[in-house]
């Protein structure tokens, strides 16, 4: 998207007179906003929304401000700061350009979220009234350039929920550019295909506490691994001395591999492709922690979970959706759970809550928590 040219009026006074001569145009009116001042030798020239008058001129100089010089000038708009308005900028030029009619009546996208160069629109976005003629247009793909750069990328999609398969699958419609994304959130990069891997950008506050976690020396299972999420910050922040990440979507298992190399630690990192119901049970006994990341309930898991802990304890995070008021009573039935699952399994511990973290609404009166749960020798072991 090239900027567009505007032939503007242009007030030109002396150098040292150019702070008292915006203040004066802009309290008038006449400060035009969209184009940048110029600079000659020792005059500087402000852009006007329309050409002073001889009253207007004498007002300026009743303020002190010498007009040198009217002239018009061919110059560039300047970009718009802000993101909506360089969004409604381009849909403007292209629906006159190539339909002759302004953009106005069809609904543009509000909100977005970008993935490194591609930005992803809400489900029914850039859909509805007014839109079909502009999908069916055979330059479209000029428009989709140009909403990407607009609003900071290179790339566009519409996004959708999630996919109901075993793989939590993203669903996407690519509109223009590559669904392969590569950025860096809070101090470690990630590379994967978004079109293939599922995001959530929502767990950013639970990322940053687990990175900020000590884990020198633990070795962690993280049993549903995905792109990386929690076992990146694990390692780069939190300095885990392994991780063992289990994880089945082939796709997620390729993003990780290839992040955890762009991090410089992948030496430390033991991806586990296929069930965690399987790849768990070879874990047994070697983990000081254990990371149960799945919504909106890690419990299939649970069991395979306190199996790996070793024989000294250690920790679970567990998450799950639960209703704001029965949070309180899912927290005691889930170290009760948890008793009875390392009791039957004959591990020598007792679990107990450390603390509850709501990490955001997940509907309306659900919330995704985490809980902190960890595991001790019981009392009279530690006598003998």
């Amino acid at each position: 998207m090239s900027e567009p040219t505007e032939t503007v009026w242009f007030a030109w006074v002396p150098s040292h007179q150019g702070a008292l001569a915006h203040a004066a145009l802009k309290g008038a009116g006449r400060l035009h906003q969209a184009v940048q001042p110029l600079n000659d030798e020792n005059r500087v020239g402000f852009p006007l929304t329309q050409v002073l008058s001889d009253s207007e001129r004498g007002t300026l100089a009743n303020d002190g401000v010498h007009v040198l010089a009217i002239d018009q000038r061919t110059v560039q708009r300047r970009a718009a700061v802000d993101p909506h308005q360089r969004l409604a900028q381009a849909m403007n030029e292209w629906f006159e350009h190539h339909l002759g009619r302004s953009a106005s009546e069809v609904e543009r996208p509000h909100k977005w979220e970008r993935l490194g160069e591609l930005v992803l629109v809400p489900e029914g976005s850039l859909t509805g009234h007014g839109w079909d003629d502009v999908r069916q247009h055979d330059r479209a793909e000029a428009l989709w350039a140009d909403v990407a750069e607009a609003l900071g990328g290179r790339s566009l999609a519409v996004q959708a929920p999630i996919a109901d398969d075993d793989f939590r699958s993203p669903q996407l419609t690519l509109l223009h550019g590559s669904s392969r994304v590569e950025f860096t959130a809070h101090g470690i990069a990630y590379r994967f295909d978004a079109a293939r891997v599922m995001w959530s950008s929502g767990n950013v506050t639970e990322r940053r506490r687990i990175g900020q976690l000590d884990l020198t020396g633990e070795t962690v299972v993280d049993a549903y691994a995905g792109v990386g999420y929690y076992t990146l910050p694990m390692l780069v922040h939190g300095g885990a001395a392994h991780v063992h990440a289990c994880e089945w979507n082939p796709a997620s298992v390729e993003g990780l591999r290839a992040s955890s190399a762009l991090n410089g630690v992948d030496g430390r990192l033991t991806v586990h492709h296929g069930d965690n119901a399987e790849t768990m049970a070879g874990l047994t006994g070697q983990a000081d922690r254990v990371h149960l990341g799945l919504l909106p309930s890690s419990e299939s898991a649970w069991q395979a979970a306190v199996r790996c802990l070793r024989d000294s304890g250690g920790w679970l995070h567990v998450h799950m959706n639960v209703e704001e008021e029965r949070i309180e009573g899912w927290v005691e039935r889930t170290v009760d759970q948890l008793n009875d699952l390392a009791a039957k399994n004959g591990r020598p511990f007792r679990f107990t809550a450390q603390h509850l973290e709501r990490v955001k609404w997940f509907a309306p009166r659900v919330r995704h928590v985490v809980l902190d749960a960890r595991a001790r020798p019981p009392p009279d072991a530690t006598r003998h």
